[in-house]
C-alpha cells in the first residue's frame, strides 16, 4: 500500500482495541531456552522418592517420601517464581493478597488439588505428628508430582518471549500460507506483565474512546490505512484482558497456540 495513503498527522496518546485475537494463528514467536538444570534439580528430589517407595518398609520410610516429594514441588515453584516474577503480575493485578497458589490455579499453570493434598499430608505428617500415608497413596502421589513437573518444564526451560497472531484470509483458510490482512505481535515483559503490542486491526476493532471489555492501550504510534489501523503500545488494562492474556501466554507457552482457544473466560 503507498505511504501517501497513510495518515499519522495526530498520534493519540491512548486507544482501545477489541481483543479479538485469541483464536487466530500463530505466524511466529520466539522463546528464550533457559538452562536445563533448573528442571533437573526438581527431577532429583522426585527420583528420591521413587527409590524411597521402592524400598518402603516402615512409616518412616513414608514419611520421607512425602517431606521429598514437597520439596521437589518446592523446587519447581521457587524456579517458576524466580523466572516469571508472579509478584510483578500480582501488583499489576491490582489484587495484593492473591495467593500464588491461587495465581497460579487463576493462570490455569496447575490443578491445585494435588498440591494442596500434598501440602496438607505434609503438614499433618510434619505438624502433627498424623501417620504418613499408606503405600498406594504414596505411589499415587509419586506420579501426580512427577505430571506436574513434566506439565511444568516447558516453563522452566523455554520462557516464550513474543508471539505473532494472524487471522488468515477467509479465501485461503485451508492454506496455512496465506493469510489475510490483520495481525498482532505480543511481547510479554515479567517486569511489569504489561504486554508490548503492535498489530494491523480493523477500523470497527479499533477505538479512541473507551469500550468495555477493550484492552486500553498507551500508544506509542498510531496509523490509519483505509479500513484498517496500524498501532503499537502497551496494554495497561483493564484487568479482565490483561488476565486473559496472562492466561493465553501460559496456554501458548505450555501447549501451544490452539490451547488458548479451550482457555477463554
Amino acid at each position: 500500500m503507498a505511504a501517501s495513503s497513510d495518515r499519522e498527522t495526530s498520534t493519540p496518546t491512548v486507544a482501545w482495541i477489541e481483543v479479538i485475537w485469541r483464536n487466530w494463528y500463530r505466524d511466529g514467536g520466539s522463546s528464550n531456552p533457559d538452562d536445563e538444570t533448573l528442571a533437573a534439580r526438581a527431577y532429583q528430589h522426585w527420583r528420591h522418592a521413587e527409590i524411597l517407595l521402592d524400598g518402603v518398609s516402615s512409616e518412616f520410610h513414608r514419611t520421607d517420601i512425602i517431606t521429598t516429594l514437597k520439596r521437589a514441588i518446592d523446587h519447581r515453584l521457587r524456579t517458576l517464581r524466580s523466572t516469571y516474577k508472579f509478584n510483578r503480575m500480582i501488583q499489576t493485578s491490582g489484587e495484593r493478597k492473591l495467593k500464588e497458589f491461587e495465581l497460579l490455579e487463576r493462570l490455569n499453570v496447575v490443578r491445585p488439588f494435588m498440591l494442596h493434598r500434598l501440602i496438607r499430608i505434609r503438614n499433618a505428617v510434619e505438624h502433627q505428628d498424623v501417620a504418613p500415608p499408606e503405600v498406594s497413596e504414596c505411589r499415587e502421589l509419586v506420579e501426580l508430582v512427577w505430571y506436574f513437573l513434566r506439565s511444568t518444564d516447558i516453563l522452566v526451560c523455554a520462557p516464550m518471549n513474543d508471539i505473532d497472531l494472524v487471522l488468515p484470509d477467509e479465501t485461503h483458510v485451508n492454506d496455512p500460507i496465506s493469510y489475510g490482512t490483520y495481525g498482532i505481535s505480543i511481547a510479554y515483559q515479567f517486569e511489569d506483565w504489561l504486554p508490548r503490542v503492535s498489530g494491523n486491526f480493523p477500523k470497527s476493532s479499533v477505538s479512541l474512546t473507551e469500550k468495555d471489555g477493550w484492552a486500553e492501550i498507551a500508544v506509542n504510534r498510531y496509523v490509519e490505512r483505509e479500513d484498517l489501523v496500524f498501532f503499537t503500545g502497551v496494554i495497561r488494562g483493564p484487568v479482565d484482558p490483561l488476565w486473559a492474556m496472562w492466561r493465553d501466554y501460559f496456554a501458548w507457552t505450555t501447549y501451544g497456540p490452539s490451547a488458548a482457544m479451550h482457555e477463554q473466560g
